[in-house]
């Protein structure tokens, strides 16, 4: 009998996956909520590296190294344990971190973000956690990701890291009990991820990790933090540096993906997951300490059948795992774009029926947009298209999920308007418009990619606003929105009619002074 055909026989449900395995990711269920305002009664919070440093916002026309700040690839781990009292009637979280965080509570995942959004705007997310919440002792871990590269991915290379939670308890009598971050939690940096590469546009860091650093347990209660140090309070950046908004979308929705095949390779195994996935890879492994492992990525194979993890994305996906000699489970921490996976070296430590993928896309169900038809090619190319829509639907729209991972005014009408019409949900092309309007502060002209410090402003994508605005409200009727968006239309006209020459076509475009001229192109492809 093949390995996949031993686990199709064993993994008949998901509550038997759960019963064979357990880690963070094992209760997790969809808690997400439409942020509402938040009385914030909490603090900023960081650790001792960033709470002496000014802000650095750097604006370029290029991701190039010089905008990168010194400080790169710093995670850290928060945690606050606290008692809660019985008849719990409801629980909320709201929460913000800068690059990203990752939720945890009681060591459950909960959930990730927020949108990328700029300092001036910047999102926060609410969560209802009303199940995970017990009487008597409860704990909070929360790790929060510095990136600190200048591109379209994430709003870093600034100096700006921390993050502030506020957990909203109240009881069956009545009562309420306020949860805040402040000195009384206590964090520590994380120093098990190292790199070998960047990926695409300077985007991503590889991930190499060392498991015997993760500070095992750290999500869970009991765990011993008395060599953490105290969280501080930041004189810097909140609120002189952000001014915190609800995100009025909800985060991404995650679940479990197992290969559709797995097999015996020379040196190890083989995974694929069906298509391609946008997420991390999880695997459990038990070996002995310092056992090196080699985790190889792709989308497609090459000529030998083997993984391409050298992808035409310019992304070398490929990461060394060294083990800690106990039970190790493997998570990554920022996501990929694969379908293909192997695992090499000490595999005789990999428990092959644990591999899966927890993958991430903004909610998406198909219910609103049906195709079927006599043609099976075409059937197939209609599925293709869909699910290219919903792994390229994240917190914004995607551009790809592997070299650039950032949003693009381009992908507003095509993406955009295929997710609306597939979904009927409105939300995150509403946030989409909002954060273009945002970028006027920087340029009429609007961004042609956002949220991001990377000014990049072409014309014929400023031209495309009033078109996906005009799209927008012919899907959804929203009168209040299209009113709303007039003036950034406006702007756009503004700006470039003052460089239609006589025969009513733009020339002589200069955006900006930062902006050299080779970067002001105007495509006339669309």
């Amino acid at each position: 009998m093949s390995i996949f055909a031993i686990i199709k026989k064993q993994y008949t449900t998901q509550s038997e996956v759960s019963d064979l395995m357990k880690n963070a990711y094992d209760n997790y269920k969809f808690r997400s909520l439409a942020a509402k305002e938040c009385k914030w009664r909490g603090y900023w919070i960081t650790s001792e590296r960033f709470y002496h440093l000014p802000a650095c916002r750097q604006y370029g026309y290029d991701r190039k190294p010089q905008f990168n700040s010194e400080i790169q690839n710093i995670h850290t781990l928060f945690r606050k344990e606290f008692a809660a009292k019985a008849e719990i009637k409801s629980a909320r979280i709201f929460i913000t971190g800068d690059d990203i965080y990752k939720l945890y509570i009681n060591g459950d995942f909960i959930g990730e973000g927020p949108a990328q959004s700029y300092p001036f705007a910047y999102n926060y997310n609410c969560y209802d956690v009303t199940d995970v919440i017990k009487a008597g002792d409860n704990v909070i871990g929360v790790h929060v990701y510095y990136q600190g590269l200048f591109n379209i991915y994430l709003m870093s290379a600034d100096n700006l890291s921390g993050m502030i939670a506020q957990l909203e308890i109240e009881y069956e009598n009545g009562e309420k009990q306020t949860i805040v971050s402040d000195r009384s939690w206590v964090c520590r940096e994380c120093d098990a991820y190292t790199s070998s590469y960047l990926y695409g546009y300077q985007t991503q860091f590889s991930e190499n990790i060392d498991i015997s650093k993760l500070s095992k347990g750290w999500r869970d209660l009991g765990f011993d933090s008395k060599d953490w140090q105290k969280s501080e309070v930041a004189a810097r950046p909140y609120p002189l540096e952000y001014h915190l908004v609800p995100q009025i979308t909800p985060t991404v929705r995650h679940e479990k993906i197992y290969p559709a095949e797995i097999k015996k390779i020379d040196g190890g195994y083989f995974f694929d997951f069906g298509k391609e996935r946008t997420g991390v890879l999880c695997a459990d492994f038990k070996g002995k300490c310092g056992d090196q492992v080699e985790i190889r990525f792709g989308e497609e194979l090459d000529e030998s059948g083997r993984v391409r993890y050298q992808l035409r994305a310019n992304c070398t996906y490929q990461d060394m795992i060294f083990l800690s000699g106990e039970e190790d489970f493997l998570e990554y921490f920022d996501y990929k774009g694969y379908r293909y996976v192997e695992v090499l070296g000490a595999i005789e430590s990999l428990d092959v029926q644990s591999v899966y993928t927890f993958s991430r896309h903004y909610p998406f169900t198909e219910d609103p947009a049906k195709f079927v038809c006599s043609d099976e090619q075409l059937n197939k190319i209609w599925e293709i298209c869909v699910h290219g829509v919903k792994i390229g639907t994240q917190d914004t729209y995607y551009d790809c999920p592997t070299r650039e991972k950032g949003g693009f005014v381009g992908d507003a009408l095509i993406t955009g308007l295929s997710h609306l019409i597939l979904t009927g949900d409105k939300r995150i092309y509403r946030k989409f418009i909002f954060d273009l309007a945002n970028t006027s502060r920087y340029c009429p002209a609007v961004m042609a990619h956002l949220p991001t410090y990377n000014i990049n402003i072409c014309a014929d994508y400023s031209a495309l606003v009033p078109l996906f605005l005009e799209e927008y409200y012919r899907y959804t009727g929203d009168k209040e929105l299209l009113l709303e968006s007039l003036p950034i239309v406006e702007g756009v006209w503004e700006f470039y009619s003052q460089r239609l020459n006589s025969d009513g076509l733009i020339e002589g475009v200069k955006h900006m002074t930062k902006v050299p001229p080779e970067m002001e192109p105007i495509l006339i492809d669309w």
